[in-house]
């Protein structure tokens, strides 16, 4: 599974291969080298704090979730986007990308340059709109 990892300010990739049925955040974070470094007693998916003992399998990761190491069990990390409404792509080129929306405006999303939100699916060609 492909993830997105943020922790100390930068943003990377990351392949997880979880082997062991019962494997848990605890062991993501030790597997990373995070947990005894950064302080982690969980991440942050979603919004949603999530502790170091919960499965991984119970934990809803799939490929493009943005995993956000924390040390406490804060529900809003620094380094949201916005406290309001968010755009987030979730698989492909853009997995892990964010946008913050406001509500009542509109807002111009699609594959041309000219959009205010720009995405790029690879393979999909003219399934995705220029402009929605």
């Amino acid at each position: 599974m492909q993830l997105v990892l943020e922790a100390a300010g930068q943003v990377r990739d990351i392949d997880v291969n979880v082997q062991v049925p019962d494997a848990t955040i605890a062991d993501l974070l030790d597997a990373l080298g995070h947990r005894a470094t950064a302080g982690a007693r969980g991440i942050v998916v979603n919004g949603k704090f999530l502790r170091d003992s919960l499965r991984l399998a119970q934990a809803g990761l799939h490929d493009g979730t943005v995993v956000r190491l924390t040390a406490g069990s804060s529900s809003r990390p620094s380094g949201t986007v916005s406290d309001g409404p968010a755009l987030a792509v979730v698989a492909g080129v853009d997995a892990g990308h964010r946008s913050s929306v406001r509500p009542g405006r509109t807002t111009v999303i699609g594959r041309d340059a000219s959009c205010q939100i720009v995405l790029q699916l690879v393979g999909f060609g003219a399934a995705l709109h220029r402009r929605y």
